[in-house]
């Protein structure tokens, strides 16, 4: 009969062990949902209602974002513990002799103090200090009587108790009672920038130089009747609230091509883009566009609309800002005529546009959250 109470017993404790191991488990899935915590912790869990140790199962110390108020509110409130500091009985010296006892205290807590005068003379000089801020003076304590009250520590600091008897010949005996009332947790505030997984779009604009490249053509002396001497090359430019500008730029002979490719090698930029940026950006020279050396070659552009051209412009490049300009689509020609007699020239033509584009970009969203460092008292 004895032995089959032993199975009995072995039997539940195995059954109270499995369930344990679930309850736990229960407990871990349900904290790591924190918007539901504590509400649901209540509803499920009672009996832990005076604990939340299971949020310190790894470590003493967590994090948990500042808008979780049920959470830290369920924390805050939380049962505390008392622990009682001094419990001692005091001979006080003789006048002007002092002695002073110091403690350890944190924010928040709550200091709870009784002090009882056992001698037959008044007692008239204990001062309790957060710090060197008094909170509490103790005057003129009759004999016998005892006197007692409370304060909130308002920063981690040292309590200091500091007893003095102001009689001449006699001694005193009281009796000092602290205690110190804690939260379970400690509590402070943190600002930090996170990266979350969280993809958002937003708008950036970007100022684009489009560069065209005109197929090379020749130009013939003038005096050769049996080919042109004049070349018109039609330029249509979209012209919408986005476009800023136009502009161009002409090899009148091999040199000026030359040049260029040179200029394009050697700073590894494209000197008909800089010139561009230099008339958008109002920055003036910022570009090394060499001015063409052929006197034979005329370059003339033609508008039915008034151009706003660059004052940095020279007859083989120039720019054009598109200000105030009301046609959806714009119409230009750019006339090159050959006055040489006897040579004929290779014409390389660059047009380049500047538009601003918008567009949406998506990038990982970095946010800042207040965070409370909850360190759970040892």
């Amino acid at each position: 009969m004895k032995n089959l109470k032993y199975i009995v017993i072995v039997f539940f404790l195995f059954l109270s062990c499995k369930t344990l191991e679930n309850f736990t488990s229960d407990i871990t899935n349900v904290a790591n949902r924190v918007d539901s915590f504590p509400n649901e912790i209540e509803e499920k869990y009672n009996s832990l209602k005076d604990s939340v140790s299971f949020l310190f199962r790894d470590s003493t110390v967590v994090s948990i974002p500042a808008n979780q108020t049920r959470v830290m509110e369920f924390l805050r409130t939380n049962p505390k513990d008392t622990f009682s500091l001094a419990r001692i009985n005091i001979k006080a010296k003789r006048k002007s002799e002092s002695e002073t006892y110091t403690y350890n205290v944190y924010k928040n807590d709550i200091i709870n103090f009784k002090v009882s005068n056992m001698s037959s003379n008044k007692y008239n000089d204990i001062v309790i200090r957060e710090g060197d801020e008094i909170r509490a003076s103790i005057l003129n304590l009759k004999r016998n009587k005892s006197t007692e009250g409370s304060f909130f520590v308002k920063e981690d600091n040292t309590l200091n108790i500091n007893v003095k008897n102001n009689h001449l010949l006699l001694n005193s005996r009281f009796k000092l009672n602290v205690k110190r009332i804690f939260s379970n947790y400690r509590f402070y505030k943190q600002t930090d920038s996170i990266e979350t997984n969280e993809k958002i779009y937003v708008k950036k604009t970007d100022t684009l130089y489009e560069i065209t490249d005109i197929n090379q053509f020749k130009i013939a002396p003038y005096i050769d009747i049996t080919k042109t001497t004049k070349t018109t090359i039609p330029i249509s430019i979209q012209n919408d609230q986005n476009t800023l500008g136009w502009g161009f730029w002409a090899s009148l002979q091999k040199s000026d091509y030359d040049n260029y490719e040179n200029i394009m090698l050697t700073s590894k930029l494209d000197p008909l883009i800089m010139f561009a940026k230099s008339e958008i950006n109002r920055k003036k020279n910022n570009y090394s566009l060499s001015v063409s050396e052929n006197p034979f070659v005329n370059v003339t552009v033609v508008s039915k609309e008034k151009l706003n051209e660059s004052a940095n412009g020279e007859k083989n490049f120039n720019f054009y800002m598109l200000d105030n300009v009301a046609k959806d689509k714009l119409n230009f020609e750019i006339d090159f005529e050959n006055f040489s007699k006897l040579y004929d020239f290779n014409i390389n033509l660059k047009i380049i546009k500047v538009v601003l584009k918008t567009q949406l970009v998506e990038k990982n969203k970095f946010i800042i959250k207040d965070f409370y460092r909850v360190e759970k008292n040892k």
